[in-house]
């Protein structure tokens, strides 16, 4: 995968902040909708690795809220990353490359011992 990445082109646009485009309010973090996501994933089925990317100057997810979030997922199989001098779309970003390093590092990384 990290192959075809590299050998990808890159296109170049004006990234768009769809969510304060559009002027949704987003849910605050006590909402019971919003409280309930993370333990949704644990009904008794195996649990996937998480990795939480956030960049430095994100103005839209505050380092609270992911901290907050991050905290209640029920997997310990988890990584959060914060990719300085990055803002909110890391994957378009001119630094782009530290986003796929991230996530190239976790999907890469060796299985613990006994498992």
């Amino acid at each position: 995968m990290v192959a075809r990445l590299r050998r990808a082109g890159t296109t170049r646009f004006k990234p768009k902040d769809v969510e304060r485009a559009s002027g949704v309010k987003l849910l605050p973090p006590d909402d019971p909708e919003v409280e309930s996501k993370p333990r949704k994933s644990n009904a008794g089925k195996p649990l996937s690795p998480v990795l939480l990317i956030r960049g430095e100057h994100d103005g839209i997810a505050s380092l609270d809220d992911l901290l907050e979030f991050y905290k209640k997922l029920p997997n310990p199989d988890r990584q959060f990353s914060i990719l300085s001098g990055a803002a909110h779309a890391l994957a378009l970003s001119l630094d782009r490359e530290q986003f796929w390093h991230v996530v190239h590092a976790f999907l890469t990384i060796p299985t613990r011992a006994g498992t």
